[in-house]
């Protein structure tokens, strides 16, 4: 029977359930799909084999699958070559397999990583089986299996390169390249592939993300010159390099960059005007609407350089650190367009800072996150709520510190802000981390709980140092299901649940649907 929906339709629909495997555990809803009809499978198979890593059971056999399945998508001339070259025993039903799609073409996501990990497991199982076969037939087992171990060794990069090689000669676009955390062997090979490649121009013409890590000059210098049209770059073991500059400054459109300290070397600021990097930077300012910086120091007041920033990610860990001086200039910066602030810090963070920043670019802010391992000023934890009140009245999700004194505070943040759906709290105090005292939270629950005409609270995380009572509990819940609220996500301290009234309430909630579920949470996450 034919499908009453159409391709498009059908695809969106595809694809939301090939997300969910991915963000889940789940086993994969769309591979059933494939069984429906002709059509189910073909958009299915697309969006399968756009990204075959996401694989998570069964690696090993899984691995052989994807791999056996490329070989069998290679030109004739390369299945000669694998043949003359005796590079290793491929089955014959590989090599002459034709199979009912190029899959070879859907693909749009290449993790250099992950494709090692999978060749190498589709290596082992080979050999595995090679070798079990030959040593029913010789008695000399060691030096059989040095042999076996030499070929592998000597033709894993001619497999790895004609693999790649296929890719870009077969697929239409590659859109992500990830190159991060792989070995420099593979980056040669990925650069030979490149080079070797008739199409990988065409291929990589509109790649739009690109991960690496490390100094990468030759595939930095490729990619400047076949992929000006990059929307996200992410940097990892950020070195200052003449090539990777001048790949960030070629780019039409980027939207996207991060930046992440190499663990291993001692990092100079991320300058905007001392050094190459930085002069890419500056010339890319004006579109890059996601700025993320990694243990790296980043003079505030050069934020302001980023007029249409949407999304700010600082993260101060390692050895760097700032002052609270080195940070005034913050107060300063207007960034109008902003909508994410996000800032974590395993050192001090110094809350006094972000009331005026708030006053400065809270009108589009919709998500705010402050971590410290430790906070200077945890008084000023109310200052931080009332200024997220009364400037950020699109906010829809707070993480942040707060003193279980900030009734009126919180109040005030529930009542202006209409569109809240999000609050994760933990206590304001000097030290964020290790065994702490706890503290009730029951006051500021009843602020949520007199407060539930005007809010749209929906999830709800309270970290270790905060307990509350059954009693309290049982009213928030009790007010949700008067509200008709459904699907409240709630996390906390586990520990709370061995107390039976409180677990009892628990199940009594979820059962009734109001209560989706309770959630471990730790402070680290």
């Amino acid at each position: 029977m034919a499908s009453k929906l159409n391709a498009d339709c059908l695809t969106e629909i595809f694809e939301i359930l090939e997300s969910d495997q991915v963000t889940t555990s789940r086993s994969c809803t769309l591979h059933s799909c494939i069984l429906v009809n002709r059509q189910w499978c073909s958009i299915a198979i697309k969006i399968l084999w756009k990204n075959p890593w996401n694989y998570r059971k069964n690696r090993e056999c899984v691995a052989y699958t994807i791999i056996n399945t490329f070989i069998s998508t290679f030109s004739k001339e390369s299945k000669e070559k694998l043949k003359e070259n005796e590079i290793i025993i491929i089955p014959n039903e590989i090599l002459m397999r034709e199979t009912i799609f190029n899959y070879a073409i859907y693909l749009k996501n290449l993790n250099l990583f992950h494709l090692e990990i999978t060749l190498e497991s589709w290596f082992h199982y080979l050999l595995s089986s090679q070798r079990q076969l030959q040593r029913q037939q010789h008695q000399q087992h060691q030096q059989m299996d040095d042999d076996v171990t030499k070929i592998s060794l000597r033709n894993y990069k001619y497999i790895f390169e004609e693999l790649l090689v296929n890719f870009f000669n077969q697929s239409t676009n590659i859109l992500n390249l990830n190159v991060s955390a792989c070995r420099d062997s593979s980056i040669s090979s990925l650069t030979n592939s490149i080079e070797q490649s008739t199409r990988a121009m065409d291929c990589l013409a509109n790649l739009r993300y690109f991960k690496c890590s490390g100094t990468m000059p030759k595939l930095y210098s490729l990619l400047s010159n076949i992929s000006p049209n990059l929307i996200r770059i992410h940097i990892e073991r950020y070195m200052i390099t003449e090539e990777l500059a001048n790949l960030i400054n070629v780019q039409k459109n980027l939207k996207e960059i991060g930046f992440h300290k190499h663990p291993s070397l001692r990092h100079p600021p991320l300058s905007l005007t001392n050094n190459i990097i930085g002069t890419s930077l500056i010339n890319q300012s004006s579109s890059i609407e996601t700025l993320i910086i990694k243990g790296i120091y980043f003079q505030s007041k050069n934020l302001s350089y980023f007029e249409n920033l949407k999304e700010l990610n600082i993260r101060i860990c390692g050895g760097m650190r700032y002052t609270r001086e080195e940070l005034l200039p913050l107060a300063l910066v207007s960034l109008n367009h902003l909508q994410t602030f996000f800032w974590y810090s395993t050192h001090y963070i110094y809350l006094d800072l972000f009331p005026n920043f708030f006053r400065n670019n809270g009108k589009n802010l919709r998500y705010i996150t402050i971590k410290g391992f430790m906070i200077s000023d945890p008084e000023n934890a109310g200052k931080l709520i009332n200024s997220i009140a009364n400037h950020c009245i699109n906010l829809r999700s707070f993480s942040g510190p707060i003193l279980k004194e900030n009734i009126l505070e919180l109040t005030n943040m529930i009542k202006n802000c209409k569109e809240l759906q999000s609050l994760t709290l933990h206590p304001s105090r000097k030290k964020c981390y290790g065994p702490q005292k706890k503290e009730c939270f029951d006051e500021l629950m009843s602020v949520l709980i007199n407060q539930q005409k005007n809010i749209r609270l929906s999830e709800l995380t309270i970290v270790y140092s905060w307990n509350f009572s059954f009693l309290q509990f049982e009213r928030l819940m009790k007010k949700f299901e008067e509200m008709q609220k459904k699907k409240f996500k709630f996390s906390f301290d586990p520990n709370i649940l061995k107390d039976q009234n409180f677990k009892y309430i628990a199940n009594k909630f979820i059962d009734l649907g109001i209560l989706k579920e309770i959630i471990d949470f730790e402070f680290g996450q």
